[in-house]
C-alpha cells in the first residue's frame, strides 16, 4: 500500500479477516503507514509460516480452526502433522494477543530450531519465555 498498491490478496485472510482488514484500513483509508507497518510486523511470523512449504495445508488448517469446513488436501498433498498444526495454532493467538516477537528473526529461528528438530536450541528459555508474557514483545 505504501507503493501505490490499491490492493493486497493474502490467503491468510480465509481464517483472520479482521486483522488483514485492519491493515487495509490503516493503510488506504487511513494513510497510517507506520500503524501499517506494525500490524504488518506482527503478521510476519504468520507469512513465515504460511510460506513455510505447505501453503495450502496450513491455509485449510487455519479454516477448520474457524470452523469453516474446506475438506482434505488433494494427492500429492498430505495434512500439517501435529506439531505443524500445533506450531500454526500458537501463531495465530500469540498474534491476536499481541504477544508478538519484536525480533521476527528470532521468530524464524524458533520455527526452523523445531522444523529441524534441534533439541539443545529447543530448550533455550529466550525462545520460549514462560510465561508468554515476558517475550518481546510490540504492540499492535
Amino acid at each position: 500500500f505504501a507503493w501505490g498498491a490499491r490492493s493486497w490478496v493474502c490467503a491468510g485472510s480465509n481464517f483472520i479477516p479482521r486483522e488483514h482488514v485492519a491493515l487495509y484500513q490503516a493503510c488506504v483509508v487511513e494513510k497510517d503507514f507506520d500503524k501499517g507497518r506494525r500490524i504488518m510486523s506482527a503478521m510476519l511470523p504468520l507469512m513465515d509460516f504460511l510460506e513455510g512449504g505447505k501453503f495450502v495445508q496450513s491455509i485449510k488448517y487455519g479454516c477448520a480452526l474457524n470452523g469453516l469446513s474446506t475438506g482434505g488436501v488433494r494427492k500429492p498433498l498430505y495434512d500439517l502433522d501435529a506439531g505443524e498444526k500445533q506450531e500454526l495454532l500458537e501463531v495465530i493467538e500469540q498474534y491476536r494477543q499481541q504477544l508478538v516477537p519484536l525480533i521476527v528473526p528470532l521468530t524464524l529461528l524458533r520455527h526452523y530450531v523445531m522444523k529441524y528438530d534441534q533439541p539443545y536450541l529447543a530448550r533455550q528459555l529466550y525462545l520460549s519465555p514462560h510465561p508468554a508474557e515476558l517475550m518481546l514483545r510490540n504492540h499492535v
